[in-house]
């Protein structure tokens, strides 16, 4: 399976490529009747894993199909099938556009829907990153926040997968306000590193030298993996950031670090 993926899961390809018919149907078959929803969710983690951030809609029906009702499955597993549910949901912010996308939207907004469905409509409607993806997660913060603090914390992570420099205005009301925890903060930074169209951006760089030289509650240990988003960003402006940092930071620590980063990244 994993082989008649590779033209969408290749790291080292340029663009994604087409699926073969057979490699279609196959994936397809596969994602809708094979009867283990491990192998189901072996096969979503693979596309989920891949570098680009959209990939064509060949398989967004079988994706639709597994998010509400994954039929196939054999013996009863709860769990399994929940896992199947989630990714398939998270997944179709990749490859779904208008029916796909609705139906995230209307998990995202359900004030019943189980933590582990919220937290992969959460991170499915940040995958489309556009202008509404980013409205239909301040919306469903409105709802989500109400259920308490871990639904709360599924869809502010979800602000920091958005590959749109709208984005950082939500990330830094998120890091000014009492939410900022360690662990919702720690969570936004690492989702950020996985972030290529975000932290490669003008905004993106801006907010990390704001997050390191700006008093705030972070210590020297936060602001550190802060620094560690712009590891190997060779974009000029994660360049002029890290420069600021080396220069203006009172913390000898992070001074050396950004020099550090700065000596790898543009050697």
């Amino acid at each position: 399976l994993f082989e008649l993926a590779k033209p969408w899961v290749d790291r080292d390809a340029k663009a994604p490529g087409p699926l073969s018919p057979v490699a279609k149907t196959t994936l397809e078959k596969a994602l809708t009747s094979d009867p283990s929803p491990y192998v189901r969710a072996a096969l979503l983690d693979k596309f989920l894993d891949s570098k680009w951030a959209r990939l064509p809609g060949d398989l967004a029906p079988a994706l639709l199909a597994g998010a509400k009702n994954p039929v196939g499955l054999g013996g009863q597993d709860p769990i399994g099938r929940t896992m199947v549910q989630a990714r398939s949901l998270a997944l179709l912010g990749k490859m779904g556009a208008g029916l796909e996308r609705d139906y995230v939207a209307q998990i995202l907004g359900d004030d019943k829907a189980n933590l582990d469905l919220t937290a992969a409509a959460a991170s499915g409607m940040a995958r489309f990153s556009d202008e509404a993806s980013l409205a239909a997660l301040r919306q469903a913060l409105d709802v989500q926040a109400k259920r308490g603090y871990p639904f709360r914390k599924a869809v502010l992570l979800a602000f920091a997968s958005v590959e749109h420099a709208s984005a950082v205005l939500d990330l830094l009301a998120i890091v000014k306000s009492s939410d900022a925890n360690n662990e919702i903060v720690g969570g936004i930074l690492h989702r950020m590193a996985d972030n290529e169209a975000l932290k490669a951006s003008a905004a993106g760089a801006h907010f990390i030298r704001d997050f390191v030289l700006q008093k705030n509650t972070f210590n020297d240990e936060m602001k550190s993996i802060a620094l560690g988003v712009l590891d190997e960003v060779k974009a000029p402006v994660a360049r002029t950031a890290l420069e600021e940092i080396a220069k203006k930071s009172s913390s000898e620590r992070l001074r050396q670090l950004a020099q550090k980063t700065l000596d790898k990244n543009f050697k």
